[in-house]
């Protein structure tokens, strides 16, 4: 038996919820079953690990059940910063987190968002713990007190969260240094340099076997068939395609 099956979102199921789909596609599976798969971590959609039972489905969707749960999300607990002045700073970005909320997402609840916390999200509570601000949890904040006069009890003003600007993105499962922009004269600094590629970017993988040094080129589309991005085998007659060239050269065997 395969370790997951694979259902690609079509007809009735376009719009509706992911528990919802996958209580038509588990035919039999009682709401309990279905939910405990989604929270227990046994779902992706898109390749992508999916905690939110209530998440709208699309027709491009593809979603992923597997026997085996998947590794835990990370969190805010796993995010390193490297480096910190007035300008920028440089974070060590964990496998498994967005760099960037999705638009269509932003508007979520606190409480969903937490779900799969983000590194936009989740850095200015990292930074702010940096520079010794005492930030209110707002989850935990709860609703203000009365006194026994019954007038509201005064909160202290709390500091608010230090403002982080994103400059550039890796993917999801891609661990890494990443730099974001504190003000906005570094944002439009970065940017530049980043879009005439004069940031250099160099990237460390083990792989089993022998690496030879050599130059790859393959041409990406953002939906290779499977609801990922990677390469297209139709090269550069594939819509909407970009080229991407990747040096490569042996470090080190093991």
């Amino acid at each position: 038996m395969p370790p997951f099956r694979n259902y690609h979102i079509r007809g009735e199921l376009i719009g509706g919820t992911l528990s919802g789909a996958l209580k038509k596609l588990l035919a039999g599976e009682p709401w309990g079953k279905v939910k405990s798969l989604i929270t227990g971590r046994h779902v992706q959609v898109n390749g992508n690990l999916c905690l939110d039972e209530g998440r709208r489905l699309t027709a491009k969707d593809v979603v992923k059940v597997w026997e085996q749960p998947l590794a835990r999300p990370a969190t805010a607990a796993d995010v390193r910063l490297l480096f910190v002045d007035e300008h920028l700073v440089v974070v060590e970005k964990p496998a498994g987190m967005t760099t960037l909320r999705h638009a269509e997402e932003r508007r979520w609840p606190a409480r969903r968002k937490q779900l799969q916390p983000t590194l936009d999200e989740a850095l200015p509570r990292v930074l702010a713990k940096k520079l010794g601000l005492r930030v209110a949890d707002d989850e935990q904040a709860g609703p203000r007190t009365r006194r026994q006069t019954g007038w509201p009890e005064k909160r202290q003003p709390q500091p608010k969260l230090p403002r982080v600007r994103a400059v550039h993105r890796l993917d999801r499962d891609t661990s890494g240094l990443m730099v974001f922009a504190r003000t906005p004269q570094a944002e439009q600094a970065l940017v530049r340099l980043f879009s005439k590629h004069q940031i250099e970017r160099a990237y460390v993988a083990v792989v089993q076997g022998a690496a030879l040094a050599r130059t790859m080129r393959t041409w990406l589309v953002r939906d290779r068939g499977d609801g990922l991005r990677g390469s297209s085998p139709l090269g550069q007659e594939a819509p909407d395609s970009q080229e991407e060239v990747t040096h490569i050269k042996p470090l080190d065997t093991f």
